[in-house]
């Protein structure tokens, strides 16, 4: 599995625009991954985008930010990205896209 590390998502403080509209993404609270073919919660607990690997921890303490929800832009779960939160502060979003 790829890990995201703490200090690349606190790094990341850029979104890119996905070519979807609002009414067409999937929303899914940490708790609600197992529900959805395309995620799966991890044995240590965080999620993982199953098309990629890639992981998306729940906390990153060294960078205050908390995994909020994860979103699926595209019907085939190619196109997604996790949703993190520094409490009380504006969410960052890491997009993931796989080819």
């Amino acid at each position: 599995m790829k890990h995201f590390p703490s200090l690349t998502i606190a790094a990341c403080l850029v979104s890119f625009a996905v070519p979807s509209t609002a009414q067409d993404i999937i929303r899914l609270s940490p708790e609600q991954v197992n529900q959805n073919p395309y995620w799966q919660t991890t044995q240590d607990g965080n999620l993982s985008h199953i098309p990629s690997g890639v992981v998306c921890p729940l906390n990153t303490p060294e960078a205050g930010l908390t995994l909020k929800e994860v979103n699926i832009y595209q019907p085939n779960g190619r196109d997604v990205a996790c949703q993190y939160q520094i409490p009380g502060k504006t969410i960052l979003s890491v997009n993931l896209g796989v080819k």
